[in-house]
């Protein structure tokens, strides 16, 4: 098969869903000129009927690519693999899983980012089990709280600052105030109160008002696992996309599926190949972000074997899907 080469750039972005969408408009202001791979196509408001079934139990929005490569699991390399546990909401598309998430916009804590040495000056350094490869973020929630402020205010996060006892503190308050309540979660704050807790209005980055020209929320109830018709989730296909590309600085390939991260003879990134339709193609660039997901961020790494990376591009150390997770789900009943 032969391979078209593109015309270089600044940057490739692989993958537009909720960290490669975001990353392109500052890029885009930044004056640098980007080309976004993106694995499937794009959905209009239209695309997301209140169909549970369809959305939730069938993953409509999978249907691409995610539904026909269900992730599986093993104890061990000795065990046998089994279907992973639950359907996976995954989608591929411009705005990716940023369309269907559910809006659940935390910051992490302060300890998050000093989980080693937290744990051990909390508990002693018995806590951690042997060979843990557990490590302090190399940045701190101070120096990382401007970057939360700027995503919170750019896309329009509703929350109620200062609720959180536990949190972090903050530049500057949420820019809208929080989703209205219903009978059954001011149920659960009564309930909460009497256990003496602190029950709050969690942060959504769902629009509770219009927001620099985005629509706000019309508490229809279906939007737990599907898109919004309403456009007022904060999904990147409604926000820095288009704002990325009206600055004339981003190129999208859509259907396109990248299989390898390519290396100069030195080892450095130099580009990126992929598939779109039946042509190979290889797009060089100065700077490859690599924003698809835990799991296919996990595979391509693996799948970019080079003479200076004969495991997968950074997987000298074998580290490499070792510690990776997905989304943690808890549900209380």
């Amino acid at each position: 098969m032969a391979t078209v080469t593109e015309k270089a750039t600044d940057v490739v972005v692989i993958g537009l869903g909720a960290g490669g969408g975001t990353a392109v408009l500052p890029l885009a202001e930044a004056g640098l000129d980007i080309v976004g791979l993106e694995a499937g196509g794009r959905y209009m408001p239209r695309d997301f009927p209140a169909d549970e079934i369809r959305n939730d139990t069938r993953n409509w929005l999978g249907r691409v690519k995610v539904n026909n490569e269900v992730p599986t699991q093993r104890l061990s390399a000795a065990h046998p693999t089994t279907p992973a546990v639950g359907p996976a909401r995954m989608m591929n598309a411009v705005g990716g899983t940023s369309i269907h998430w559910t809006c659940q916009s935390w910051r992490l804590m302060p300890w998050d980012f000093k989980a080693r040495s937290e744990t051990i000056r909390r508990y002693g350094a018995s806590a951690l089990p042997a060979g843990t490869t557990l490590s302090d973020w190399p940045v701190s929630y101070e120096e990382l709280e401007p970057w939360y402020d700027r995503v919170e205010h750019y896309h329009g996060v509703s929350g109620l600052s200062g609720a959180n006892p536990f949190e972090g503190s903050r530049g500057r308050p949420y820019p809208l105030p929080p989703l209205r309540r219903t009978g059954w979660t001011e149920f659960m704050r009564g309930a909460a109160n009497r256990l003496g807790w602190h029950p709050f209005p969690g942060p959504a980055a769902i629009r509770s008002e219009p927001y620099n020209g985005m629509n706000a929320c019309d508490y229809h109830g279906f939007c737990g696992f599907g898109g919004c018709h309403v456009s007022a989730k904060a999904s990147t296909s409604v926000s820095s996309i288009p704002a990325a590309e009206k600055a004339g600085r981003l190129k999208i390939v859509e259907h396109a599926r990248v299989f390898e991260i390519t290396v100069d003879s030195d080892g450095r990134v130099n580009g990126v190949k992929y598939l779109k339709g039946n042509a190979e193609h290889f797009q060089p660039a100065k700077v490859v972000l690599l924003g698809g997901y835990t799991y296919e961020n996990t595979r391509l790494l693996l799948l970019s074997r080079s003479a200076a990376y004969p495991n997968g591009l950074s997987n000298n150390h074998g580290q490499v899907g070792r510690h990776y997770m997905s989304h943690g789900l808890r549900s209380v009943a």
